[in-house]
């Protein structure tokens, strides 16, 4: 679907600059959209401010990324955050005993059927999202739910997105890949899966960021701040959260890091060592969500809110999202490894200078954190039970 989009679109500047500059501006436009659907779907919670340190800490640099980018992976992912937000805000507001919101239904609705027909993996990742969101319902919220009538309309539409997506899988071999020069064809079953459970980490290190063609690494000091956000995040979860989202959060992390491995490991001897950080990313954000609606608890709030944690947290994400571009420009100016004062003395020029791109950026990331935790919105009734 993604590439009918872009490509009908490239057909307006039909030019190989133009093209490009439309492809990536509609990639720009499409992940704008559904980062505001789940800023619009946070804003209803009791404590907005604590539901969007976690949609910030989900915005990764390798998120960002691919936002400007001409890929696949930046509706499914941006997808993925909506109906992550959209879900979880949902699941809340029927415990607590509301009836569905049709809006918010709606939205998750387009979200989910986005997410499915963005890639062939994504089917797996909403199925799973649906069981985590089932899960913490529990059987009178999920009756509730499946009486109204908007919500069985979004479940016949997304089911037909799915039978879409497979008839593609199935006519165009869409699940067959490229065979990588590293296939383990003289190691044993064991050796293969020590080797992926051992790329484990990299592939942690490319959800959070490794840019171009894997080729560019961010800066040490930027993966050890998003790794402190996220961590953060965790911990006072699993400190102060109320205890069915904490469960789901730890279960949404555990199939982060499994599934991975366990697809890896079935295709490795067919395809080689694959999988690609990103590939996880639409399922991956869910844990920072997650971990922040635990927080939603009344104990929770009465901790966080009167607290640095969450200003502390902003100034932590800003500081890593700029160091990032810094590094995304130095790969582009000077190469990944070239001297740091790449703005003085480039090899290549952007069409913007590369010290004002880093000023406006800088003040860019500082402007939305402020606009993004500094808001005054008026939260909801709606208690994270």
């Amino acid at each position: 679907m993604y590439y009918g989009v872009v490509g009908a679109v490239s057909r307006l500047w039909p030019t190989v600059t133009g093209a490009v500059y439309l492809m990536r501006f509609t990639t720009a436009l499409i992940t704008a959209l559904f980062v505001a659907i789940a800023v619009g779907a946070l804003s209803r919670t009791p404590a907005p401010r604590v539901a969007f340190a976690g949609l910030a800490v989900a915005l990764t640099p390798m998120v960002l990324a691919f936002s400007s980018a001409v890929n696949p992976s930046a509706p499914e992912i941006a997808a993925g955050i909506a109906a992550w937000a959209c879900g979880l805000v949902l699941v809340s507001e029927l415990r607590a005993g509301r009836d569905p919101d049709p809006g918010l239904v709606t939205q998750l609705g387009i979200a989910g059927s986005v997410l499915v027909l963005a890639r062939q993996n994504s089917m797996l990742w909403l199925a799973l999202m649906t069981l985590i969101f089932v899960g913490l319902m529990g059987r009178d919220a999920l009756r509730r739910l499946s009486r109204a009538t908007v919500a069985r309309v979004w479940a016949g539409i997304v089911a037909a997105c799915v039978a879409a997506q497979l008839a593609w899988i199935f006519l165009a071999k869409g699940l067959e890949l490229s065979v990588l020069a590293d296939r383990p064809t003289r190691l044993t079953n064991g050796q293969i899966v020590l080797r992926v459970m051992g790329r484990s980490f990299t592939l942690f290190v490319e959800m959070l960021g490794h840019l171009g063609w894997l080729d560019t690494r961010l800066l040490s000091l930027t993966y050890l701040l998003l790794t402190v956000a996220l961590g953060s995040l965790i911990l006072m979860a699993v400190a102060f959260g109320a205890p069915r989202y904490v469960v789901a959060m730890l279960a949404a992390i555990i199939i982060t890091v499994v599934v991975p491995i366990v697809l890896e490991v079935w295709q490795a001897r067919s395809y080689g060592f694959y999988w690609q950080g990103r590939y996880t990313l639409p399922f991956a954000v869910g844990v920072p969500l997650l971990a922040v609606f635990a927080l939603q608890s009344d104990a929770a709030r009465r901790v966080l809110l009167p607290s640095r944690f969450v200003p502390a947290l902003a100034g932590i994400l800003v500081v890593a999202q700029v160091l990032a571009f810094y590094q995304a420009m130095r790969r582009w100016s000077v190469g990944a490894p070239g001297p740091f004062n790449y703005p003085l003395h480039p090899d290549w020029r952007p069409p913007v200078p590369a010290a004002l791109l880093l000023v406006a950026y800088s003040a860019i990331s500082v402007g939305f954190a402020v606009w993004l935790f500094a808001a005054d919105r008026s939260p909801t009734e709606v208690t994270a039970q």
